[in-house]
């Protein structure tokens, strides 16, 4: 992930494991794994499962730039409650 992060640095990634943070994902069932969320501006752009290869996160991520789309989810705005989060340690 540091090799796809320094290709992307205006883009962040982090690693979450939901059974350490449930409350990130709300009322939302995360039921295959890995599950990728990309959020831009607080908005889900993309939430759902992908292959475990670095090449499909790389499409992933161009295919969000080339477009407005975005998903209708119940996910909480991830980015702000990890700042928060990160606050109270």
């Amino acid at each position: 992930m540091s090799a796809l992060a320094q290709e992307h640095p205006d883009v962040s990634f982090v690693w979450i494991d939901i059974e350490d943070y449930p409350d990130l994902i709300g009322d939302e069932d995360i039921e295959n794994f890995p599950t990728i969320l990309i959020e831009q501006n607080g908005v889900a752009r993309f939430a759902g499962t992908i292959l475990p290869h670095i090449e499909h996160l790389e499409r992933l991520i161009a295919a969000m730039r080339d477009s407005s789309s975005q998903q209708n989810t119940e996910l909480p705005d991830v980015r702000d409650l990890l700042i928060r989060l990160a606050d109270t340690d």
